[in-house]
C-alpha cells in the first residue's frame, strides 16, 4: 500500500469550512434547478396515481388502503399532509420527492466529509446532484427519494452512535431506522448491514465508544417493537409479491442494467469503475488514522452488496422481488466510493478530467431525459377519449387499476360507461370472447384502454374486430428507465371500435 502519500485533491481538505458551505450551497442550487425543470410537464403514471389516491383519503381510511400495497405506509402519510398543504397537481405531488432528494444530497455530503474527507463529501454530493437516476426519482410521486434519504439518515445516526455512544444517539438511531423500514422493506437489508458492522471484529475501528452487544441487541428489539404493528401486513405483502410480482426473476442483464442505471450510461459506468479501482487502492493505508476510512469504504461496499445483490439472489432462489428503483438506498454508497477514488488520485489533471467527463456525460443523459417522455402519457390519452367520445359510449379497461389510479386523475366527463374486462375479480376463464360479446352486445361504440395489459393473446381487440370496425387507434409510448421491465408494460394503447 502507498496510502501514506497524500494525493492532491480537486477540493483541498485544508479549505475553510465556510468555503465548503458555499460549495455545498452551489451544488444544492444546481440540484434544485435540475429537479424542478418541467416538474409537472409529464403525466401522472399509474404508480403515482396510486400514491395520490391514497394521499387524498381521510387518515382513518389511508392505513387500511396502504395495507393492500406492497410497500410500508410512511410515504403515503407524509404525502397526505403535503397534498393538504400544496394540492394534488402533478408538480405539487412530485415536489415532496424533490425535497427528499435535496435532503439526501446534503446528507451524503455530510457523511462523506465526516468519514472520508471534505473533498470526497462534496464530490459525492455533486455526482448525486447530477445523477440522471436520482433526478428521475426526485421527480416522481413515489417513495424512492424518501427511501434514499432515510437510509442515509439511518447510516449517519448509526455511525455517530458507534463512534460516540450515548443514550440520545441510540434513540436517534432507532428512530431514523424505524423511518427507513416504514418507507421501504428493503430497509431491513440495511439493518442487516448495520448488524454485521456492530458485531464483526473487523469493523471495531468504527465503534470506539459504541454499545456493547447487549445494548445493541436491545436497540434492535426496540426497532422490532416499533415495526410490530406493521409486521402482519408485511407478511401479507410478501405473499402478494410471491404470487403476483410482475417483473419476474431478474437476469444478469437486469443486474447490469441496474449498474448502468446507477452510473447513468455505459460510459459513466466505466468511469465509475475506474473510481472504484482507485478507491480500493488509495482509501486507507498503513497508518492508524487510515484504518477507519478503509473500514467505512468496506461498509459502503457491504451496503451495495446487501441492497442490490441480495435482492437479486433472493429473486432467483426464492421469489421475484427485485426491481432497480427499489435498490435506491444503495446509490449514495455508490457515489461515495466513486468520489473517494477520484479525490485520492495523485494527479490534479486526472481528477479534473474525470470530474469534467462525469459532468459532460451526465449532462448528455439529462438532456435526453428532459427531451423524451419518461412517464405514461395518461393526460393525452384521456383528453383524446373525452374529446371524441359520445355520451353513453362504453370504455373498457383491461386493467381496472389503470382506470382507478391514472385515468380517473384526468377524467372530467361523467356521461361515459366505464367497465373492466375481464370483470373485477374474475380470471380470463374458458370463454372470454363470449363474455366480451355479451358485454358489448348493445353498444354502438366501444373504447378500449390497455396499460400493463394482461391480454397477452390479443383477445379483446380480436373479438371486437369481428363485430366492429376499428375507427381509431393511438399508442402513447414512453421511454422506460427501468431496464428490467418487459416491453408490454411501457405505454398506453387506446382503441375506438364502431359498428
Amino acid at each position: 500500500m502507498t496510502g501514506s502519500v497524500r494525493p492532491t485533491p480537486v477540493v483541498s481538505g485544508n479549505a475553510s469550512p465556510g468555503w465548503h458551505r458555499w460549495a455545498l450551497a452551489a451544488i444544492l442550487l444546481l440540484a434544485l434547478a435540475l429537479r424542478v425543470v418541467d416538474l409537472g410537464g409529464e403525466s401522472v403514471w399509474i404508480d403515482e396515481g396510486f400514491s395520490i389516491r391514497l394521499a387524498r383519503m381521510p387518515l382513518p381510511e389511508l392505513l387500511p388502503a396502504a395495507s393492500h400495497d406492497i410497500h410500508p405506509p410512511l410515504y403515503y402519510f407524509l404525502l397526505h399532509f403535503w397534498v393538504g398543504l400544496f394540492g394534488s397537481s402533478e408538480a405539487a405531488v412530485r415536489s415532496l420527492s424533490v425535497v427528499f432528494g435535496m435532503l439526501g444530497i446534503a446528507l451524503v455530503a455530510r457523511l462523506g466529509r465526516r468519514w472520508l474527507g471534505a473533498e470526497t463529501g462534496l464530490l459525492a454530493a455533486f455526482l448525486l446532484a447530477i445523477s440522471p437516476f436520482h433526478v428521475h426519482y426526485s421527480q416522481e410521486a413515489r417513495a424512492y427519494a424518501q427511501n434514499l434519504f432515510f437510509t442515509l439518515l439511518s447510516l449517519v445516526a448509526f455511525l455517530s452512535w458507534m463512534e460516540h455512544g450515548g443514550t440520545r444517539r441510540a434513540l436517534v438511531y432507532v428512530a431514523a431506522t424505524a423511518l427507513m423500514v416504514y418507507t421501504h422493506s428493503y430497509g431491513w437489508l440495511a439493518v442487516l448491514a448495520q448488524n454485521l458492522v456492530a458485531v464483526l471484529p473487523r469493523f471495531r475501528p468504527l465503534r470506539p465508544r459504541g454499545p456493547n452487544l447487549a445494548v445493541w441487541f436491545l436497540s434492535q428489539a426496540g426497532l422490532g417493537l416499533l415495526f410490530l404493528p406493521w409486521l402482519a401486513v408485511l407478511r401479507t405483502q410478501v405473499h402478494l409479491v410471491q404470487i403476483s410480482f410482475y417483473a419476474g426473476a431478474p437476469t444478469w442483464l437486469t443486474l447490469g442494467g441496474t449498474l448502468i442505471g446507477y452510473a447513468g450510461s455505459p460510459a459513466l459506468l466505466a468511469l465509475s469503475l475506474l473510481g472504484f479501482g482507485w478507491a480500493a487502492l488509495r482509501v486507507g493505508g498503513t497508518g492508524e488514522d487510515s484504518v477507519r476510512p478503509r473500514r467505512v469504504a468496506e461498509l459502503l461496499v457491504l451496503w451495495i452488496v446487501l441492497l442490490v445483490f441480495v435482492p437479486f439472489a433472493i429473486s432467483n432462489l426464492w421469489f421475484p422481488t427485485y426491481i432497480r428503483r427499489a435498490t435506491m438506498g444503495a446509490l449514495p454508497a455508490w457515489y461515495l466510493l466513486v468520489a473517494a477514488g477520484v479525490a485520492r488520485m495523485r494527479s490534479v489533471r486526472w481528477q479534473a478530467a474525470l470530474v469534467a467527463a462525469f459532468t459532460i456525460l451526465c449532462a448528455i443523459e439529462l438532456a435526453s431525459y428532459y427531451r423524451e417522455v419518461n412517464k405514461e402519457r395518461w393526460r393525452e390519452a384521456v383528453r383524446a377519449i373525452e374529446r371524441e367520445a359520445r355520451a353513453g359510449d362504453l370504455v373498457l379497461f383491461n386493467q381496472w387499476y389503470s382506470k382507478r389510479d391514472a385515468y380517473d386523475y384526468y377524467a372530467r366527463r361523467t356521461d361515459l360507461v366505464l367497465l373492466p374486462f375481464p370483470e373485477l375479480g374474475q380470471p380470463w376463464g374458458a370463454d372470454p370472447e363470449a363474455r366480451l360479446e355479451r358485454l358489448v352486445a348493445d353498444r354502438a361504440r366501444v373504447w378500449v384502454v390497455f396499460s400493463h395489459s394482461s391480454d397477452t393473446q390479443g383477445v379483446i381487440v380480436r373479438t371486437l374486430g369481428r363485430r366492429y370496425r376499428l375507427a381509431w387507434h393511438q399508442a402513447y409510448e414512453n421511454r422506460s428507465l427501468d431496464r428490467s421491465r418487459y416491453r408490454e408494460f411501457v405505454g398506453v394503447d387506446a382503441y375506438r371500435f364502431e359498428r
